[in-house]
């Protein structure tokens, strides 16, 4: 009996320490430090590629959205609550994006264990909120 439960014991303990190893790769947390990589970072292996360039994606992915959704409203085809509504110039260039959502996520580290995505949100609808 008593090897049964050193046996169940040992079995938590692993599973535990594995789940307390696991990375939610979705979070702010785990997105950050790859949006602030060097060039010379960024190419030193693979997966430090691989993230940072999904940083850049994602906060592209943002500004399109937003775009498609302004160009939506200004059509008549949608009406946007001014919590979905940013206003971020045209020609902001994507290090400036980027930039901004990695100061958000360093000013505002309660906020990191959320989705990466819905932190670069808040963090460009923050900077850059409808003027309407």
């Amino acid at each position: 009996m008593r090897t049964i439960i050193c046996g169940a014991l040992m079995g938590l303990m692993f599973t535990t320490a594995n789940a307390a190893v696991e990375e939610d790769v979705h979070s702010a947390r785990f997105m950050l430090p790859y949006c602030k990589l060097t060039s010379k970072q960024t190419m030193a292996n693979t997966r430090n590629a691989l993230i940072y360039g999904q940083c850049f994606g994602v906060i592209s992915g943002i500004v399109l959205m937003e775009e498609l959704l302004r160009q939506a409203e200004a059509s008549g085809k949608a009406q946007l609550d001014p919590v979905l509504c940013t206003d971020i110039p045209g020609n902001t260039m994507i290090e400036h994006l980027v930039n901004v959502v990695v100061k958000y996520g360093s000013a505002h580290p309660d906020q990191t264990h959320e989705r990466f995505e819905v932190l670069a949100f808040t963090a460009l609808h923050d900077a850059w909120p409808c003027k309407r």
